[in-house]
């Protein structure tokens, strides 16, 4: 059996929780076209842990706020649970954060 792909992700790769949210951030995507994280130094977007604090990580953090697909993509982020990376402007503890204050765990 074949699988559907999307834009650098394989659907049948994204939580099933996330989907939605996955395929609202590639329309948005479509609509928008080129956007700071697609278009400059990925290593700026996927830091590693001891970067999280460098100049390149919040450059992209900047990039990301003004990024239309913002909202779209942390909501995607928080969803799948993303551990790594910057989306939509967020890093991974926040992200982190946001996840347990919905499930009301702190």
């Amino acid at each position: 059996m074949g699988h559907v792909e999307a834009p650098d992700r394989v659907l049948w790769a994204i939580p099933p929780e996330a989907l939605d949210a996955w395929l609202q951030l590639q329309s948005g995507l479509e609509e928008v076209g080129t956007v700071p994280c697609r278009s400059a130094d990925a290593s700026a977007w996927w830091p590693d842990r001891r970067d999280l604090n460098s100049a390149a990580t919040h450059g992209a953090i900047a990039a990301c706020r003004r990024c239309p697909l913002r909202r779209p993509c942390a909501q995607y982020a928080v969803v799948a649970d993303e551990r790594f990376a910057v989306w939509g402007a967020t890093l991974p503890q926040e992200r982190r954060r946001a996840r347990l204050a919905v499930a009301g765990t702190f």
